[in-house]
This record gives structure tokens, C-alpha cells and sequence, in this order.
């Protein structure tokens, strides 16, 4: 009985504080969306992704060329 006192109100907590989806910024959803209307153009910011992820790769290309060296 004790641990009814305990576990209705946190069931209800979690419950009451639900994972609603947080808004999103006007921006965000404006860049969304036109990234949707473009019909296979790849958005711009997954482009600047792609660059930063091909950095990342010939960094780590680097690092085990050096280690490979002696």
C-alpha cells in the first residue's frame, strides 16, 4: 500500500510531462521546407556537412599515414 503513495503520483508526473515535441524555430522549419519543395537538389546544409565530414576523413587519413610512417 505504501508504495501506491509513491507510484500513482509519479505515474501521473510522467504522464502529466509528456515528450511533446518541442516547437521548432521559424527559420528551421522555413529551411525544411523549401529543402522539400527543391525535388533533388541537396540542401545547402548538407552540403556544408559533406565538406566538413570529407575535413574530418583526411585528417584521420593523415594521423594514420603518420603513424604508419616509423
Amino acid at each position: 500500500m505504501r508504495a501506491g503513495y509513491f507510484l500513482y503520483p509519479a505515474l501521473v508526473l510522467m504522464v502529466g510531462c509528456g515528450a511533446d515535441e518541442q516547437p521548432q524555430s521559424l527559420q528551421q522549419v522555413e529551411a525544411e521546407e523549401s529543402a522539400d519543395k527543391a525535388g533533388g537538389v541537396i540542401p545547402q546544409y548538407q552540403l556544408d556537412a559533406l565538406e566538413k565530414a570529407r575535413k574530418v576523413e583526411d585528417q584521420l587519413q593523415e594521423s594514420v599515414e603518420k603513424r604508419a610512417e616509423p
